[in-house]
């Protein structure tokens, strides 16, 4: 049902309603569906101990087993914070599912301090949680040795970018950048390497640009050349305002490499508004953003290495491990 949605009526409420997130799993067909399993599984598991949801749209309304929400960010966040516009009518029946649902869950844990501030203030009586980390995805299969990871960054003149369509307009300004900065150094053969994004994305790429699409870590070919580029790349560049890509953000940390983003405000809130793992790049424009990956560039090799290992301890503790802990310890104060 959700297919046929996303591939039918989605793109025609999309023309009549720019930008509208109103997809398929947001109708009332799919939240019929989702209820007749919660409440399945619920008759089905009565001696469970608590009931986890992977969102903010649901919870357990059936008996007295507790219910956590995991999240990211909410959908009226995602509207009126990324999107900057207020709600469509259809959008507002989501919202106030979403707020039925945080008002009556008996934990809910977000990833983002911006998101938990957002909640309290639309919700207060929400029960919200940050656990001043995050997690990082890898399924890396090989040793993390940081000696051979570094020495080959040191050699590198790889820049990497990693982001999907929602990011086009800061990959744009970094391929205009990048142009710039071949020409600054054109002695060197330096290479851009785009994750998420195809070659048709763009109107116009320069040589030694090259777009990868986006890569499946579930498929063994498509996660090999990911960490290929990501444990070999000179530096991780996102410039994108607002939003610069979190999770691909901390994950090139975690492998060593340092970084050029945006100061927006929930990295900002984590790691602080000045870092020594990499550059924030408070201009969107393409002289900040060369210069910054200039200055990086012509770092000496101890200076560079510093920075490389300073990406790494930054995130180095942000493992599940760590995270399910920390939420096991909030899931004993319920009781």
């Amino acid at each position: 049902m959700c297919y046929a949605w996303n591939k039918t009526i989605f793109p025609i409420l999309r023309l009549l309603y720019k930008n509208n997130q109103y997809e398929g799993i947001r109708t009332r067909w799919n939240n019929w569906l989702t209820w007749k399993k919660i409440q399945t599984s619920i008759v089905n598991n009565p001696d469970v101990d608590l009931c986890i949801f992977m969102g903010f749209s649901f919870y357990n309304k059936f008996n007295n087993i507790p219910s956590i929400l995991f999240g990211d960010w909410t959908y009226e966040l995602l509207i009126k914070d990324r999107l900057k516009r207020n709600p469509y009518f259809f959008e507002k029946k989501t919202i106030r599912q979403e707020t039925e649902a945080l008002t009556k869950a008996d934990l809910v844990v977000t990833l983002f301090p911006k998101c938990k501030e957002f909640i309290l203030e639309n919700t207060p009586s929400c029960n919200i949680k940050w656990g001043k980390m995050n997690v990082i995805n890898t399924l890396y299969k090989c040793d993390l040795n940081h000696k051979i990871i570094i020495k080959t960054k040191c050699e590198s003149l790889k820049v990497l970018f990693i982001g999907r369509k929602q990011y086009i307009k800061g990959a744009e300004l970094l391929i205009d950048s990048f142009d710039r900065l071949k020409k600054n150094k054109s002695k060197l053969k330096l290479e851009l390497h785009i994750i998420g994004l195809e070659k048709k994305d763009f109107s116009f790429l320069s040589s030694n640009v090259y777009c990868h699409g986006f890569l499946r870590k579930d498929n063994k070919i498509e996660r090999d050349l990911y960490y290929q580029l990501i444990t070999t790349a000179k530096i991780f560049v996102n410039p994108t305002p607002e939003w610069g890509g979190y999770s691909s953000t901390i994950e090139a940390m975690y492998y060593y490499t340092p970084i050029i983003i945006s100061p927006y405000r929930d990295f900002t809130e984590e790691f602080g508004h000045t870092i020594n793992f990499g550059i924030y790049n408070k201009e969107f424009s393409i002289d900040s953003l060369t210069q910054n990956m200039t200055k990086i560039l012509d770092l000496n090799a101890y200076d560079y290495e510093e920075m490389c290992v300073s990406a790494h301890n930054a995130v180095k503790n942000y493992t599940w491990d760590r995270y399910v802990d920390w939420i096991l310890k909030e899931c004993e104060n319920l009781n």
